[in-house]
């Protein structure tokens, strides 16, 4: 199971936003906890546990701020190629995107040499420094990117 609430991406979304209101948050944190108790007790018909992805409590403090010790789960380990070849190095929408640089195009360049070149590792490594970074409702906890093998 995958969930995620609405990424505020641009001012007109603001009034769609979750974090808005507190009751609204504690809806969230409500149906979170549900589904995290449904994935402990039941199982899938092979036996395995149900994952949940990408789900997950919101401080009820309303600060719209995403804690710091969520980490980014795509860079790195993920990669996006657009309609036209474009190596885009993340699901942000395309204008906020853009602000981290522009990474080649797999048809003038071997993926992997853009997965491996220089200015893709220098954004794997400062990724937190970025602005759309620090608002990315995609982050997740440490532990369960590790508890996922990455995902």
């Amino acid at each position: 199971f995958k969930g995620h609430h609405l990424w505020i991406t641009h001012p007109e979304l603001e009034e769609e936003s979750i974090r808005r209101r507190k009751i609204d948050i504690e809806n969230w944190n409500n149906i979170v906890g549900k589904i995290n108790l449904i994935s402990e007790k039941e199982k899938l018909s092979n036996g395995n546990k149900i994952r949940v992805d990408n789900l997950y409590s919101i401080s009820t403090e309303n600060d719209n701020l995403i804690p710091d010790n969520y980490v980014c789960p795509f860079l790195g380990k993920e990669a996006w190629i657009a309609w036209d070849g474009t190596f885009n190095v993340c699901c942000a929408p395309d204008d906020l995107r853009q602000s981290l640089g522009y990474f080649g195009n797999v048809k003038s360049t071997n993926f992997m040499n853009l997965w491996n070149s220089e200015e893709y590792q220098q954004l794997v490594d400062s990724w937190g420094n970025h602005k759309v970074c620090k608002i990315c409702n995609m982050r997740r906890p440490l532990n369960k990117i590790r508890e996922y093998g990455n995902y």
